[in-house]
């Protein structure tokens, strides 16, 4: 295991999507606050509205003297990271580090070489949650850092630190179970370019989805209080408050999270070793 674990580093090191990945992640980061600051300075009438495709609604301008840049913090910033970049830079990451080698047969050598299959597979889906919470650690340390250049008010406050390693732990949480998801659809895909499209469409499209269920539940039970998007993973990062987070909610993630690393690492073991790899 040791040896599979040591060999996953190595290609990991040497990925060159892994490097395109990060930088995604860090232009992300700029993008959002570029956008920010933007609109903070249309605000203040510094630049003009529309200037580098950021309209800020009249309606915004008048009924808000505050600027922009003193109402978002980076708490503010880190939900829409973990909520909308993070999933996609990890679903086209994990599709390209796992099914690129059934396509290039290192897959294949490597079961050749007699590791049980079980293994095989748990390192490479070890190695993607290291990968994807490297992402989420990455993602936060330039946002914390860039929130501090850009103005006090994005740092500011004596329980910033304190919400700031709740959030981002428990999101860390979340992503594990949701990197799960990836790697077993990925394992289950087996080609590239369906992998990628597959996955890029759960990151994209599932959220919409569960509230469609939760509204089908609705209709079907109205005096029902379930709903599908409190138990899908994507749903979870979206909801997820900044502050003022109850243990429910907590140990709500934390039995949910499990639940979805068993099951796709159950799953993805089962496939594995049932079918043939070309």
């Amino acid at each position: 295991m040791f040896n599979l674990l040591k060999g996953e580093c190595y290609k990991l090191i040497k990925s060159k999507a892994f490097y395109i990945s990060c930088l995604v992640a860090v232009i992300s980061v700029i993008f959002v606050y570029g956008m920010l600051i933007t609109a903070s300075k249309i605000q203040s009438g510094e630049m003009e509205n529309g200037a580098a495709g950021v309209v800020v609604s009249e309606e915004e301008m008048q009924e808000s003297s505050t600027p922009v840049l003193e109402k978002i913090t980076s708490l503010d910033v880190l939900q829409q990271m973990y909520a909308n970049f993070t999933v996609f830079i990890i679903a086209v990451f994990i599709s390209i580090f796992v099914i690129g080698e059934y396509s290039n047969g290192v897959i294949k050598n490597v079961v050749g070489k007699g590791y049980a299959r079980w293994k095989i597979f748990l390192s490479k889906y070890f190695f993607s949650i290291v990968t994807a919470v490297f992402f989420m650690i990455l993602m936060t340390v330039v946002t914390v850092i860039v929130g501090c250049f850009v103005g006090e008010g994005q740092v500011a406050g004596g329980t910033f630190f304190m919400d700031l390693l709740r959030y981002a732990g428990i999101q860390l949480i979340i992503c594990i179970a949701f990197c799960g998801v990836i790697v077993t659809v990925s394992e289950l895909c087996r080609t590239l370019g369906a992998g990628i499209a597959i996955n890029f469409a759960i990151a994209t499209f599932s959220t919409v989805v569960a509230m469609g269920l939760d509204y089908l539940v609705q209709l079907i039970l109205p005096r029902s209080d379930f709903k599908v998007s409190a138990y899908w993973c994507v749903s979870l990062m979206s909801d997820c408050p900044i502050k003022d987070m109850d243990v429910k909610f907590i140990l709500h993630v934390l039995i949910v999270s499990a639940a979805w690393i068993v099951i796709t690492a159950g799953a993805g073991i089962f496939h594995f070793n049932k079918a043939d790899i070309k």
